[in-house]
């Protein structure tokens, strides 16, 4: 993207979101940034609170990525969904590390879930960004594990790059 510096940011806890930030963070030729939740999340006790955890829109603690994103124009967020919410960790990320820089931005946003449509999210998503993404990725597990969601990568990046001539 020539004009437009682009920033992957993503946390993942199986490595299903991670493949797909790779995946976009390779095509558009930018820096990927990981989210670390400080809280156990492994084993079946670790799954049922994120998901407890991310039901009821928990903060907790994380390690967020160093770079200053004030130097990025779209910020390209990547979350799992669990329980038809963002995770704990990309809530805590957008609500405590995002808004110093959050009103110059473009945001898009990605995620891997069971099943494609994830209202309650995105609108979670649009309502702590205060704005809409430029562009949006649904990326279903099963697509992962077949290695067939190249294809809808490759478009959710042309939209990102679409935003760019459109700005």
């Amino acid at each position: 993207m020539m004009g437009m510096k682009p920033l992957v940011v993503y946390y993942s806890r199986t490595g299903n979101t991670r493949m797909v930030a790779e995946k976009i963070a390779s095509l558009l030729g930018c820096e990927l940034a990981e989210i670390v939740d400080l809280k156990n999340r492994k084993g079946l006790f670790g799954l049922l609170g994120a998901g407890y955890s991310a039901y009821t829109r928990k903060l907790t603690q994380i390690k967020a990525p160093d770079q200053d994103l004030s130097a990025y124009d779209l910020i390209a967020v990547g979350t799992p969904i669990w329980a038809g919410n963002i995770t704990p960790a990309v809530r805590t990320y957008l609500t405590k590390i995002v808004p110093e820089v959050a009103q110059a931005k473009k945001y898009a946003l990605f995620y891997t879930s069971y099943s494609s449509e994830q209202p309650k999210a995105v609108k979670d998503f649009c309502t702590i960004i205060k704005g809409e993404p430029v562009a949006r990725l649904s990326v279903l597990h099963k697509d992962i594990k077949a290695g067939k969601f190249e294809p809808q990568v490759q478009a959710f990046v042309e939209a990102l790059r679409s935003s760019e001539k459109a700005s």
